[in-house]
């Protein structure tokens, strides 16, 4: 998976096909990105 700090597309449906995004649609992906993100960025950083 392509992951990208500058833009991560939030609510972005084109960019799943367009980066080959391995989601069925926006709201998993969105979801999967949230997920992904909290479990790295903690309240030090």
């Amino acid at each position: 998976m392509k992951l990208y700090i500058a833009d991560l597309h939030f609510g972005h449906q084109s960019v799943i096909n367009f980066d080959s995004r391995p989601f069925a649609n926006v709201n998993e992906m969105d979801r999967v990105l949230i997920d992904a993100w909290n479990r790295r960025v903690t309240k030090n950083d």
